[in-house]
């Protein structure tokens, strides 16, 4: 960004859902991938309960995205 410019509340807003919503399903994918490689059924359950918790997370992300038209 060049010097001077700035972005304004909706642009900063786009941007830091985007950056959320990458970081979440990247987060999701790994926690995935760790409970189905895991033997211990309990360390699995304790990945599964993390991928649900991306999911809700992700659905809020999504669900503010659309509140405030970012695409």
């Amino acid at each position: 960004m060049p010097a001077g410019s700035s972005l304004n509340d909706k642009e900063l807003l786009t941007v830091a859902l985007k950056q959320a919503v990458v970081r979440e399903q990247h987060r999701r994918a790994k926690f995935l991938a760790l409970a189905e490689n895991m033997a211990d059924r309990r360390l699995k359950k304790m990945f599964n309960d993390f991928v649900k918790t991306s999911e809700t997370h992700l659905s809020m992300l999504k669900a503010e995205m659309n509140n405030h038209n970012v695409k």
